[in-house]
């Protein structure tokens, strides 16, 4: 058998072409349009995950939601970049999608509900095989809806103690 003699650079270039070939290296320069490799199988909880998995797939997310927000004029007032910054929240099983707060104002309109809900379809693939994955949690510049509706939120009643009730015979 013959032995074939390869430079590190040679060796290099078929590795990386390889990876690129496979999806994992990376979308070329200006190629905005090729399509993303299926993710893995998630098969933890959000809170078994290690804090370099979760990160790592924060940015994929992030990568995958910024693309579909800004696939399309989803608010047609606002010309703006759409930016989404996500994170896994291991408490409460699930996923905070934090966007641009100029955004809260418009929260709930048909507007921001349609490109939510195109992000929330780009990114299904991601979340959707996770265990006790609880949803995603909309902010708004760190806020939730209820900093701009605060009318909104639901009040639930305080729970009236044992005395409370003896007390209402």
């Amino acid at each position: 058998m013959k032995r074939i003699r390869t430079s590190g650079n040679t060796v290099y270039r078929r590795v990386l072409s390889t990876l690129v070939m496979i999806g994992l290296g990376g979308p070329a320069f200006g190629d905005t349009e090729r399509p993303l490799p299926m993710p893995p199988v998630v098969v933890v909880k959000v809170s078994a995950m290690s804090i370099t998995q979760r990160e790592a797939l924060e940015r994929r997310i992030d990568e995958i939601a910024n693309r579909a927000a800004n696939a399309k004029p989803f608010i047609y007032e606002d010309s703006l970049p759409i930016h989404i910054k996500s994170s896994f929240d291991p408490v409460n099983e699930s996923l905070i999608m934090n966007t641009d707060e100029r955004l809260g104002p418009s929260a709930g309109s048909p507007d921001v509900e349609d490109m939510q809900s195109a992000v929330r379809q780009a990114i299904s693939p991601f979340i959707e095989g996770i265990p006790s994955f609880w949803g995603v949690d909309w902010r708004y510049g760190g806020k939730d809806i209820y900093f701009w509706f605060p009318q909104d939120r639901v009040r639930v009643p305080a729970a009236s103690t044992p005395r409370q009730q003896a007390g209402s015979h």
